[in-house]
């Protein structure tokens, strides 16, 4: 059992009831989209962190609790979860491009035929679960600006395919898509977040 965290400075949470570390996580991550505070955030309210331990704060920062404080207005960013397997990084293949960026592959099959394709920059938490479903029984979900530009593919394009054919649509109106054809209702998204299991109409194999 962990023990209780008291209020006051340097003692942890602002509360001796700590938030959820997804609270934690999307508190920090997505006003400012720094990946690394957020998941060391996210990592402070667990036991076992998911990041090394030279790289944990030694108590919980006074910026955090103003992100958590901040946390319930309306006005903040809305996000969207995709469930997959992360793969490597790419990059646009134009790096003269004044707008080029880092992407992250996240594949959505056990036999990394299909992918989804995020800006690196766009992705505000991402934790790494048990899953007895999953390949290795580990699924990583990433949660990702509703308005980021997103797309889907299959290893049978090339690198500069991946950017040039097709169509960029944003993360949220995805995400609504791979809801509305599986057997999931539009309510649990974030319980049922986009996979082939769940959305079998986008099911590669």
């Amino acid at each position: 059992m962990t023990a209780p965290r008291t209020r006051g400075a340097g003692a942890g949470y602002p509360s001796a009831l700590p938030p959820h570390p997804l609270i934690c996580g999307l508190a920090v991550g997505v006003p400012g989209g720094n990946l690394a505070a957020a998941s060391q955030a996210a990592a402070y309210s667990l036991s076992q962190p998911p990041v090394p331990a030279a790289a944990m704060p030694s108590t919980w920062s006074a910026g955090w609790s103003n992100a958590l404080n901040a946390f319930p207005s309306p006005q903040r960013a809305k996000v969207v979860v995709f469930a997959g397997y992360l793969g490597p990084q790419q990059t646009d293949p134009y790096p003269d491009d004044p707008g080029s960026q880092t992407w992250q592959l996240l594949y959505q099959d056990q036999k990394a035929m299909s992918w989804l394709i995020v800006p690196e920059d766009a992705i505000v938490l991402h934790n790494r679960s048990r899953d007895d479903t999953a390949a290795f029984r580990l699924r990583d979900y990433i949660w990702v600006r509703a308005d980021a530009p997103v797309r889907q593919g299959t290893e049978e394009e090339s690198q500069q395919a991946r950017f040039l054919v097709g169509t960029f649509t944003s993360a949220g109106e995805l995400h609504d898509s791979l809801i509305d054809t599986s057997t999931a209702s539009a309510g649990s998204g974030i319980l049922c977040a986009p996979t082939p299991e769940c959305c079998p109409l986008h099911r590669t194999g």
